[in-house]
């Protein structure tokens, strides 16, 4: 099966003739509770195996992005669309034994929001299974992706041929909850509460609306940022014995 990510497709029969689907899972601002109407639908499709992709040529400008992700917009009337994101099932279980924000959001959804394609497919149960909790991935990885949402958000707010100060906001939203889903597994071995964070969402969308620059959200958001990461870091230790080790190698 070959998906081209550069067609434009207007139904999701276009994209499935071949039915290489495994299952599929909701994503974004319907999962976190924080749909607007400036939001688009966004869904994961887990695909077989032997699937391959054929990129947009600027999928992967950013450094940042994970190229086991591959995504097409689903444009049905014009006006709504849809943001497919696609990947692998190899590199799903990849991505939950690396603690990837990505995999885990989708792995503690209900059935509701994660669900097969039909019986004789996977679903989320099978790829709980892959996931065996270990604090300090966990840490390292929700920790990396959320400090690079925080300097998006400034990036976005701040530099002129980026500027985007909606999508900087939303970055800036993002930099904080993944920080509290991340100690909610840490603390629970699960995401408990998708909607914990829709108070914040609307609280970050009303300063924008009411006229907020960056130096704004930073004197607001950045001490609730280190709350959060201090959180972190407290249910997520380092484990003192192998990292005294390592630092006094460096010191040498």
């Amino acid at each position: 099966m070959i998906i081209n990510c550069n067609d434009t497709v207007s139904s999701m029969e276009e994209i499935f003739v071949n039915n290489n689907r495994i299952s599929l899972f909701s994503r974004g601002s319907s999962t976190y509770g924080t749909m607007t109407e400036y939001s688009d639908n966004d869904i994961a499709v887990i695909v077989d195996n032997d699937t391959v992709f054929i990129d947009q040529p600027d999928a992967f400008v950013d450094d940042k992005s994970d190229k086991r992700i591959h995504q097409i917009t689903l444009d049905m009337d014009g006006s709504s669309k849809t943001d497919i994101q696609f990947v692998k099932e190899c590199d799903f279980i990849d991505m939950i034994k690396e603690h990837t924000p990505f995999a885990l959001e989708a792995i503690f959804l209900n059935d509701e929001k994660f669900y097969s394609i039909d019986d004789n497919k996977k679903n989320i149960v099978d790829y709980k299974e892959k996931f065996v909790l270990d604090k300090l991935l966990l840490r390292e990885s929700f920790g990396s992706v959320s400090n690079n949402s925080f300097a998006k958000a400034k990036k976005k707010m701040t530099v002129k041929k980026d500027l985007d100060l909606r999508c900087g906001a939303k970055s800036l939203f993002h930099s904080i909850r993944l920080l509290m889903f991340a100690c909610q597994i840490a603390e629970n071995g699960h995401i408990s509460d998708y909607l914990c964070s829709v108070n914040l969402y609307r609280d970050i969308m009303n300063d924008l609306d009411s006229g907020y620059t960056w130096d704004n959200f930073r004197e607001k958001y950045k001490p609730l940022w280190k709350e959060w990461h201090s959180k972190l870091v407290k249910v997520c230790p380092k484990p003192r014995g192998k990292y005294k080790t390592e630092n006094k190698k460096e010191q040498k």
